[in-house]
């Protein structure tokens, strides 16, 4: 069989692209649960009302972005591998304590986002104790990937992404949070510590209370109209160009 026949058969591109676009028929648990999860917060809260009154999700996302989607999964579970490799729990040479990370730490059953509603996971969280174990401090940890063009222009964490954050460290009872910006062209990270936001915390509380009042009304959040709308599970209910 020549390269030719043989390229027919397997027909790659093609396949690839299909196995993509058939993720688009995929509803998970997560997607119908009813529950308000910290990576949709910051944005369209109209969205957040969707999701609150179990609406069925219709996927929209071209082949192209859930390669980037998988692609950032990816990175996320190599920078959660070395983390646990530089945190594995051992004695610091430079103070006698220890630190610990703990993978996608679940926030579900915690006291606070069982009293609003939410769900979900901090991406680590790093725990320093001393040597007889007594805790000095929790730390959120939370991993963002970026192209070279965005990452060269952070100096600092996203606004939206202090304020998913700040839900994990509430939820944890966190003193910090550790972003680390990783560049997925030039496989370089920055990193940040930042304290959690009490604004930000209180504009969730906000906007989440909202939510559900007006639900229970039988009415959905103010929307917004930008190019999000293109991805969003909700577009064929929201309609937002019709508006």
């Amino acid at each position: 069989m020549d390269l030719k026949q043989l390229q027919h058969l397997l027909d790659t591109d093609r396949r690839v692209t299909r196995h993509m676009d058939e993720q688009n028929d995929v509803v998970s648990p997560r997607d119908v649960d009813c529950m308000f999860h910290p990576s949709s917060f910051g944005g369209c809260a109209r969205r957040l009302s969707y999701a609150f009154m179990g609406a069925t999700p219709v996927h929209r996302i071209p082949s192209k972005l859930r390669r980037t989607f998988s692609h950032g999964h990816a990175l996320h579970e190599m920078l959660q591998g070395a983390m646990g490799k530089i945190y594995n729990g051992e004695l610091s040479d430079t103070g006698g304590y220890r630190a610990t990370f703990s993978p996608e730490v679940s926030i579900t059953r915690r006291e606070l986002a069982v009293e609003h509603n939410i769900a979900g996971s901090a991406d680590g969280v790093i725990t320093i104790e001393t040597e007889e174990g007594v805790e000095l401090a929790r730390v959120i940890y939370e991993a963002k990937s970026a192209s070279e063009s965005s990452w060269s222009s952070t100096g600092k964490p996203q606004p939206k992404h202090v304020m998913q954050a700040t839900v994990y460290a509430k939820c944890l009872g966190a003193d910090a949070i550790l972003f680390e910006y990783y560049n997925k062209d030039k496989d370089v990270s920055k990193y940040f510590l930042v304290p959690p936001d009490e604004e930000a915390w209180e504009e969730v509380k906000r906007v989440l209370a909202e939510v559900v009042a007006r639900a229970n009304k039988g009415e959905l959040m103010p929307g917004e109209h930008s190019y999000e709308c293109r991805t969003c599970p909700y577009y064929t209910d929201c309609r937002p160009e019709l508006r």
